[in-house]
């Protein structure tokens, strides 16, 4: 009978200090707030031609590309990379039509927003 009790005391021991634990407090979420874009570049339709053309990012959220006159500047594949938890709208999936300006939202984890433009054009123009 003696060691029933035990075992008894044992096992609610151990349900108490599950039951304690379990009501930690978990760290906050820290979301950030960087929406720069690291880098961008493009890559024109043609399979043949796996070149990549570097945009420049100006500091007022303007992003230009110089491409050879042969690239076609209605169709073009954008690539960014962005910082962790940033998505950009609307989405870079698909080609691009960049010989108009092309208006493009980062959104930072927090919810942090900047707008760029996008822009290609010939060394001519």
């Amino acid at each position: 009978m003696k060691n029933f009790k035990v075992i008894t005391y044992i096992i609610l021991m151990i349900t108490f200090s599950f039951s304690f634990s379990s009501c930690e407090k978990h760290d906050d979420i820290h979301y950030h707030s960087d929406c720069n874009i690291v880098s961008i570049m493009v890559r024109a339709n043609s399979p043949e031609d796996g070149t990549t053309y570097d945009g420049v990012i100006s500091e007022n959220g303007n992003i230009t590309f110089e491409l050879p006159a042969k690239v076609k500047l209605s169709e073009l594949y954008v690539t960014a990379n962005l910082p962790v938890a940033a998505f950009a709208y609307p989405s870079l999936t698909g080609a691009k039509d960049l010989s108009t300006p092309f208006k493009l939202t980062i959104v930072a984890g927090d919810g942090t927003q900047k707008e760029y433009t996008l822009v290609a054009k010939h060394p001519n123009n």
